[in-house]
Order: structure tokens, then C-alpha cells, then sequence
């Protein structure tokens, strides 16, 4: 399951955040988890950092009924370090879950310094089942 979009957005906030200014909607990938229990999520994005902010793409998963299974983390996260410009990229694997059941990942961003500006233009959310 690959999502994508186009939308160009930006954030000032130092805690996590699923919608971006300037966009329409957040990025989400809905899957049915394998009969292995584990899915690798892979996301990024072309991202800018304004200052000396560092701009960190992450995600939540959550069951189908809403319910928090990861929060979104700098552990889990790819980030772009400093004033510029770059594509970046991470891939995490995912396991525990529950065979059959129906998740939701949703990409989720920050700045590192509260106020100031970091921007994601053609972000990506991938899921795919791990044998």
C-alpha cells in the first residue's frame, strides 16, 4: 500500500502533528495486518528547514477502533538536520500486531524549535507485509 501526495505544507510546532498548514488533508495508508504480524513502514518526504530547525517526519498507528498503538517518535522518524533542502527517507519494521486486523499509519511532523518554520512537499506513506 503506497500513498502519496503532492500538497506542499508546513509546520512551526515542536510536538507532533498530522496536518500541515496549507494542506487539504493528512496522509494515511489503511492495512490489514499478515498472518506474520509484522508490516515495514517506509516514509519521507522533500522537506526544507528554515534557521536552525530540524524538520522530522514520523508516524502514528492506530487500530481501526482509533486506538494508539505507536505514537509518533524522533526514534522512528527521518529528519533533516539544519537550514536546506533535501529528500529523506525511513523505514521502520512494525510487528505485534494482531493478524486480520485493520490499522491505520498516519504521517506526523515537527520542528525542533518551536516557531519555526519546517516545510514537506511530496510526502509518501508505504506499507508492506514482512513474510
Amino acid at each position: 500500500m503506497l500513498r502519496h501526495t503532492a500538497d506542499w505544507g508546513a509546520t512551526t510546532s515542536a510536538t507532533y502533528q498530522e496536518m500541515l498548514t496549507d494542506t487539504v488533508a493528512t496522509l494515511t495508508a489503511t492495512f490489514t495486518a499478515p498472518a506474520s504480524r509484522w508490516v515495514s513502514l517506509t516514509l519521507g518526504a522533500f522537506t526544507a528547514a528554515d534557521g536552525d530547525a530540524t524538520a522530522y517526519i514520523s508516524f502514528r498507528l492506530r487500530t481501526q477502533g482509533g486506538t494508539e498503538v505507536l505514537a509518533p517518535s524522533d526514534d522512528r522518524a527521518a529528519a533533516l538536520f539544519g537550514a536546506g533542502r533535501a529528500s529523506i527517507s525511513t523505514c521502520f519494521p512494525v510487528g505485534n500486531l494482531t493478524p486480520g486486523a485493520v490499522y491505520t499509519a498516519t504521517a506526523a511532523y515537527r520542528s525542533s524549535i518551536t516557531g519555526t518554520r519546517v516545510h514537506f512537499d511530496d510526502r509518501f506513506i508505504r506499507v508492506d507485509p514482512v513474510a
